[in-house]
């Protein structure tokens, strides 16, 4: 009988510990304030899609959970693209985004690990001879514990 407990507890602890130690995959979720509806994709750096979900005109959306190696990803909000390192985490995007002027969003993510994100590092400034490093992130983040990511390019 003794051996039926000890052998109870550990399986316990097994999959308590377990349970705690999966984050069950990279998953997106919030709302946007959107102009018309749009997509989210999340894709690795060869291309190959990764997550996708439709943003409709109320802005509700929220991904599937997928497993992801951490790693360097292309987010893609429409056809606004930013690289953005992600972990097997639930983020949240909330804000503004305005498609044809990517620059006029404002945008508010949860779930980024502020060291990792590479806005941090990325010109404020679109022209290289006047380019200055933003730390607005940082110090968003350093207040309420989410990111703000200015997106720029283009998703094909």
């Amino acid at each position: 009988m003794e051996l039926i407990k000890r052998l109870s507890l550990i399986l316990l602890l097994l999959c308590t510990t377990s349970s705690l130690w999966s984050n069950g995959g990279l998953q997106f979720k919030g709302k946007l304030r959107i102009l018309r509806p749009t997509t989210l994709q999340v894709k690795d750096l060869n291309g190959n899609l990764v997550l996708t979900c439709s943003i409709s005109q109320n802005g509700v959306f929220e991904t599937e959970k997928k497993e992801i190696q951490p790693d360097v990803y292309t987010l893609c909000i429409g056809k606004t693209e930013q690289n953005i390192y992600f972990e097997n985490t639930s983020v949240s995007i909330n804000g503004f985004f305005d498609e044809k002027n990517p620059e006029q969003s404002s945008l508010s993510f949860t779930g980024i690990d502020p060291f990792l994100t590479l806005q941090n590092y990325m010109p404020a400034e679109r022209d290289p001879d006047k380019a200055t490093i933003s730390t607005s992130a940082k110090e968003k983040t350093d207040a309420c514990h989410g990111v703000s990511i200015s997106l720029s390019g283009r998703c094909e």
